[in-house]
């Protein structure tokens, strides 16, 4: 009995869009429905040849954008799923989902929510003990210091990378976190002048284990 390598399946996927329908209830704005899709509602506004300047109105049907996102290998159940930010990490871990995020070194966990975020993920801790949690993990100190980190979300996990210092909005107010954190992923950017932080590359790809 022979034994042949056979190259794995996911790595031959590419990311694909399908489309679903949906019809315009009392109250649904562009921006509600990006959150409740999953999409940036940018994608929306395209997919229906829209703009912000659209009114929606009640009945009206909508083409919404459905990312089917493969799965990665990894090089050992220890990594995680290197996803490129724009074409699918921001889609597996879309606005309003919680996710477990793991310090690579330590093991420790925290909750967490993705609140908003279009560079890359804005995130804030679940509760006060969650918030306590990450703090330990920079040492006691709030840091902009990157950590390596995997983000478990709809049974999967993926390469990240994350700092921990508490800035700008916030939309969970009662975690003793005040704003969000930054978590970032392969080829993201920063909000402030759109560059790619190469410390945060850095650590996403020990994350990812390459």
């Amino acid at each position: 009995v022979l034994l042949i390598p056979q190259p794995p399946q996911n790595n031959t996927q590419k990311p694909s869009v399908t489309y679903i329908t949906h019809t315009v209830q009392k109250g649904d704005d562009f921006w509600q429905l990006g959150i409740k899709y999953g999409v940036p509602y940018g994608e929306i506004l395209e997919a229906n040849g829209l703009n912000e300047n659209s009114v929606l109105y009640i009945g009206q049907k909508l083409r919404i954008p459905v990312h089917n996102i493969p799965v990665k290998s990894t090089p050992g159940p220890q990594y995680g799923e290197l996803l490129d930010w724009w074409t699918e990490a921001q889609y597996v871990w879309p606005m309003g989902v919680d996710a477990k995020i793991t310090d690579f070194y330590t093991g420790i966990s925290w909750n967490a929510r993705r609140t908003i975020g279009s560079n890359h993920a804005d995130v804030e801790p679940l509760t006060a003990k969650d918030t306590e949690t990450m703090k330990k993990v920079w040492g006691g100190s709030w840091s902009w210091g990157t950590r390596p980190v995997i983000v478990e979300v709809k049974g999967r996990r993926l390469a990240a990378s994350a700092s921990a210092m508490p800035h700008d909005i916030q939309y969970i107010t009662n975690n003793g976190f005040n704003g969000h954190f930054d978590v970032h992923f392969l080829n993201s950017t920063r909000h402030k002048d759109g560059a790619v932080d190469e410390d945060h590359q850095q650590k996403i790809h020990i994350a990812a284990g390459k």
